[in-house]
Order: structure tokens, then sequence, then C-alpha cells
């Protein structure tokens, strides 16, 4: 019978493997209890949580879980209205702060494809809007 040696490195490759390990599924389980109920960052649609997202390529796929592809986007869309903010009380003339805000309009609707994620339609992407 083959005896297994224990060394300090491979208890410290074990229990920091475990650790990213643990930590990785502790934040896994706040991003999916705040994609619930929402709040800061508006809830997903219950039928994409457990789900992936992929992305496929010519070299290869990326697949990530849906509730983390989810979270990016709502951080995209935070940041656009913390923008629209800053633009509003910025000290620009009235042509430059009309531009600027059809422009983040025109992201807006760029970005209204990812809105089939959002369970509430009133935290979705929104475009110009004529």
């Amino acid at each position: 019978m083959e005896e297994y040696k224990t060394t300090p490195e491979s208890i410290s490759k074990h229990a920091t493997s475990e650790l990213r390990e643990s930590i990785r599924d502790n934040a896994r389980r706040q991003l999916e209890a705040n994609l619930r109920r929402g709040g800061a960052v508006p809830a997903l649609l219950e039928r994409f949580f457990g789900g992936r997202a992929q992305v496929i390529g010519a070299g290869g796929k990326k697949d990530v879980p849906v509730e983390d592809f989810y979270a990016r986007i709502a951080m995209v869309r935070q940041q656009l209205t913390n923008l629209r903010i800053a633009i509003h009380g910025a000290e620009v003339d009235d042509a430059t702060r009309e531009k600027l805000h059809n422009d983040l309009g025109g992201i807006g609707g760029a970005l209204t494809t990812f809105n089939v994620l959002f369970k509430d339609k009133g935290a979705s992407f929104k475009g110009a809007g004529k």
C-alpha cells in the first residue's frame, strides 16, 4: 500500500483551494439573494437563475453563470444612470447637455436586448424614445 505524505505545501494548496471555493460559493449565494429581491441591483427574472450565458467564437467559447453576466449588465445600467445624473448637474450649455443625454439614450437603446433578463421592466434599459 502506497503511503500518502502530507507536506505543509500540499496542506496550504488544499486549504487555499477550499478557501477560494468557499468564498466563491458565499459570494454566489449573496449575489443570488440580491438578484432575487432586487434593490441596489434590479431583480433578475426567476426563469434565468441557474442558467448559463455563452459566447461562442471561432477560437472557442466562454461560458458563465447568468447571474454573473446579469450582475455586470446591471452595473453598466447603474453607471449610465450615474453619468446621466452627473450630466444633469454639470455646468454645460443646454445644447451640449441635450447631445450628451441623446447619446446616453442611444447607448440605452443599444442595450435593450438585455431587458429580457430584468424582472422589473421599469428597471430595464430605455432608448432615446422620440
